[in-house]
C-alpha cells in the first residue's frame, strides 16, 4: 500500500512539472522568433546545437562570399588652362609655364589634344595670327606645333620709300614651331615647397625670311643687320609653383624661366649665329572659379644692329590678360601689352585674343 501511494505521488509531481518547462522555453529567443514553420527557418544562435541541426545533411556545401568590385569613376577633367603661348607651349600668351596642357588623370597614357587660335594686333597694320595644337603623354611629356603668320603692315611701304621705289618686298612671313617638353620634377615631388620643373626645345623654321633677305640685297639685305639663318632652336627651363594665398584663399601660380635663343622677334625676322640667355616669368591668379588674371614679362635681346626707319631695337615684353572658362573644354582670353619695337614701329599698345579648346 505504501509503495502504491509513493508511485502515485511521483506521477502527480511529473504531471505538474511539464507546464512549467514549456512556459520557460516560450519565454526565450525561440518565442521571440515568432511562428516557426520548419527547422531551417529557425533563427538560432551560432554555435548552438539547434544551429547545427538546421545545416543540410549530406555533402558539405561551401558558401562563397561575393566579391564586391568597386568601379572607379573616371577622373573629372580639370579646367582648360593654361593657355597656348604664341609658340605652342602651355602658359600665358608669350611666356610658358611648367604645367602640361590637358595631361589626363594619373596613370593614363594621354587625354585628348588641345587646339587654339590666337590673334595679336601690333598696330601700324601689323598683326600676328597663330594656330597651335598640343598633346601630352604619361603626365610627363608634351609635343606641340604652332604655325604663325606675321603680316608686315607698313614695312613694305617704308622699304619702297627708303629705296626710292626700287624695292618691293613681300608683306608676310610664316614661322613653323615644333616643340617638345619634358617634366623633370613634378610639383611637390620632394615636399610641399617643390615647384614643377620642365625643359623644352623648340625648333623654328621661317618660311619667307630668306626671300625677304634677297629682296633687300640692293641695300645690303638683312645680313647687313645680323641675319644669318632662317631656322634655329630655343631651349627653355621653366619652374612653376601654385600657392594658395592667405586671407583671400585664392590660388596663384608663380613662374620663372630661362631661355637660350638666337631668334630675332622670336624667329619672325630670322636668326643669328650667336645665342643669348634671357629670363621670363608670369603670375596667374584664379580670381574666381571661372576667371583667371595674368601678368607676364619676357626679356628680349637685340641680335640685329639697328637700321633707322627699318629695324629697331627689340624691347622687353609686358602683358596682362583675362581668361574666362566657358566650360571644362573651352576657354577664351583677351590680352593687352607692350612689345617694344617690332620692325619699323614701336608697339606700346598691342591687343589680342585667344580661343582654346581641349578634347
Amino acid at each position: 500500500m505504501r509503495l502504491v501511494n509513493r508511485l502515485s505521488m511521483l506521477l502527480l509531481l511529473a504531471f505538474l512539472c511539464v507546464p512549467a518547462v514549456a512556459d520557460q522555453a516560450e519565454s526565450g529567443w525561440l518565442a521571440a522568433a515568432g511562428e516557426i514553420q520548419t527547422p531551417a527557418d529557425l533563427n538560432s544562435p551560432n554555435g548552438t546545437w539547434l544551429a547545427q541541426a538546421t545545416q543540410p545533411k549530406g555533402p558539405a556545401t561551401v558558401v562563397k562570399e561575393e566579391k564586391v568590385v568597386k568601379v572607379q569613376e573616371p577622373a573629372k577633367k580639370g579646367p582648360p588652362l593654361p593657355l597656348h603661348t604664341i609658340e605652342g607651349a602651355g602658359g600665358t600668351l608669350t611666356v610658358p609655364v611648367a604645367y602640361l596642357i590637358n595631361p589626363g588623370p594619373e596613370g593614363s597614357i594621354t587625354r585628348g589634344p588641345a587646339v587654339s587660335y590666337t590673334f595679336i594686333d601690333t598696330g601700324h597694320q601689323k598683326n600676328l595670327m597663330v594656330a597651335a595644337v598640343s598633346q601630352s603623354f604619361f603626365q610627363r611629356f608634351e609635343v606641340s606645333y604652332a604655325l604663325g603668320r606675321f603680316y608686315l603692315g607698313t614695312l613694305p611701304h617704308v622699304i619702297r620709300k627708303v629705296s626710292g621705289g626700287a624695292l618691293h618686298i613681300r608683306d608676310e612671313v610664316w614661322l613653323n614651331q615644333f616643340r617638345g617638353t619634358a617634366v623633370i620634377i613634378k610639383e611637390n615631388e620632394f615636399g610641399s615647397w617643390c615647384p614643377q620643373v620642365t625643359a623644352s626645345a623648340i625648333f623654328k623654321y621661317n618660311q619667307g625670311i630668306d626671300n625677304l633677305d634677297k629682296e633687300l640685297q640692293p641695300i645690303g639685305g638683312l645680313r647687313a643687320s645680323g641675319y644669318r639663318r632662317h631656322y634655329g632652336v630655343d631651349y627653355t627651363l621653366t619652374l612653376s609653383k601654385m600657392v594658395v594665398m592667405p586671407l583671400i584663399e585664392r590660388p596663384f601660380i608663380f613662374t620663372v624661366g630661362g631661355r637660350n635663343s638666337s631668334a630675332s622677334n622670336i624667329g619672325y625676322t630670322g636668326f643669328t649665329d650667336n645665342a643669348v640667355f634671357s629670363v621670363e616669368g608670369s603670375v596667374i591668379c584664379m580670381v574666381t572659379d571661372k576667371l583667371a588674371a595674368f601678368y607676364e614679362f619676357r626679356q628680349k635681346s637685340n641680335p640685329y644692329s639697328r637700321v633707322p626707319g627699318v629695324v629697331g631695337d627689340e624691347g622687353n615684353w609686358h602683358g596682362a590678360a583675362l581668361a574666362y572658362i566657358v566650360n571644362p573644354n573651352l576657354v577664351v582670353a583677351v590680352a593687352y601689352g607692350r612689345m617694344g619695337e617690332v620692325g619699323n614701329t614701336d608697339v606700346d599698345g598691342a591687343w589680342g585674343f585667344q580661343i582654346k579648346y581641349e578634347f
